[in-house]
């Protein structure tokens, strides 16, 4: 009787247990729903946790920022002939450009000329080459000139926090021209002009902190002229110098600049060497976001070839409005002491005398304006004396 009702006892109990157990089991497979609330750690910095679900995955792509594009950075070299595919994010896929062309006319005129371009991703490279020939419309009016050049640029980063990433470049360039001189009573009179440049450049790359730009060149001139089997000529050294540095002070952006220009002339007659020394300072203010206003000076002193001087001492001002992202209307008002150099004289008349009277000009009043892209005073002058 007694073994009975025990058997009893423990089939009632395993009878009550078994759906206890079961239902543990279940719990065991199914993982607990949980959510967490959005949650806000503060400390030296305030980090916000999104709101989140426990067994949630999410695969998501991890971003690869493209490599910086050099061809997007300076200004391109100026030719006259196409220049391969424009600067794009993806040069890699076509680092090599190629251009090539030329030209024939009348008087026997020939002549050709090619450009090459290589882009790298923090690096590249031009260079181009060419010539042109022509017997002229009159008697002892043939030319004939060959040029090359060649410039390699960099980009590299620094552990400085004002000065970040540099950009630096270096180029040489050469010339050779021979032409008569038809204007000249005689008719042997011929001309020849050697041009050598060397010119290199390093500045910062971000344009909106601290800014410090240096730029150096120079150039060697020498112009022979052949009369009768006898030759005479002059030759002429011009370096140049820049050095310009700009900082935001508070709500006022600063900048500074100093530049020089020389010629050393070695004339038959005696002759001192001219020379320019310019220095500018400004301030812009910023009234809104699209009008900006910039006031500042200048002091420039130079020498001429007889070593008479010319100093000017003149305040400058621009007003700057920004249209669009890429757009801008730029008026400004900004003398200067204006120094052309030994071959930018000879360039624009190339049939002068060879020792060329060189002496700073005094402009004091200069207007301009500009609406476009990238406006830069200077290079669109509406009136200057």
């Amino acid at each position: 009787m007694n073994h009975r009702v025990f058997m009893w006892c423990m089939l009632g109990v395993l009878g009550i247990s078994m759906p206890v157990l079961a239902q543990q089991d279940t719990v065991k497979r199914e993982l607990p729903k949980l959510e967490i609330p959005e949650i806000t750690i503060v400390g030296k910095k305030a980090i916000t946790l999104p709101f989140a679900r426990k067994g949630e995955l999410y695969d998501v792509d991890i971003y690869q920022a493209r490599m910086p594009d050099s061809t997007l950075l300076g200004t391109p070299p100026g030719v006259s002939l196409l220049t391969g595919s424009l600067p794009r994010y993806e040069h890699q896929l076509m680092p090599w450009r190629f251009s090539v062309e030329a030209v024939a006319g009348s008087f026997t005129t020939l002549g050709g000329h090619a450009y090459a371009d290589y882009k790298a991703g923090r690096w590249g490279a031009t260079g181009s080459a060419g010539f042109s020939r022509t017997n002229g419309h009159v008697a002892n009016a043939s030319s004939s000139s060959v040029d090359a050049d060649a410039s390699i640029h960099s980009l590299f980063a620094t552990d400085n926090s004002l000065l970040k990433t540099l950009k630096a470049s270096f180029g040489m360039d050469f010339s050779h021209e021979s032409y008569g001189m038809f204007g000249v009573p005689s008719p042997e009179l011929r001309r020849s002009k050697n041009l050598v440049g060397i010119t290199g450049a390093l500045g910062t790359v971000q344009r909106q902190g601290t800014t410090i730009d240096l730029q150096f060149g120079t150039h060697f001139t020498s112009l022979t002229d052949t009369r009768m089997g006898n030759d005479s000529g002059v030759s002429v050294t011009s370096p140049e110098l820049l050095v310009a540095f700009g900082a935001p002070v508070h709500k006022i952006r600063l900048t500074s600049a100093l530049r020089y220009t020389g010629s050393s002339l070695e004339y038959r007659s005696s002759s001192q060497s001219p020379s320019l020394l310019n220095f500018s300072a400004d301030g812009e203010w910023s009234f809104s976001e699209s009008v900006h206003m910039t006031v500042g000076g200048l002091i420039a002193n130079g020498s001429d070839t007889k070593g008479g001087e010319r100093s000017l001492v003149m305040p400058t001002a621009s007003v700057r409005w920004q249209t669009k992202a890429l757009s801008e209307l730029r008026v400004w008002f900004r003398p200067e002491l204006h120094f052309a150099t030994y071959e930018e004289r000879l360039r624009d008349i190339p049939y002068l005398s060879r020792e060329i009277f060189l002496s700073p000009e005094r402009r004091p009043i200069v207007l301009g304006d500009h609406f476009g892209e990238g406006a830069v005073p200077g290079l669109d002058e509406l009136w200057a004396m």
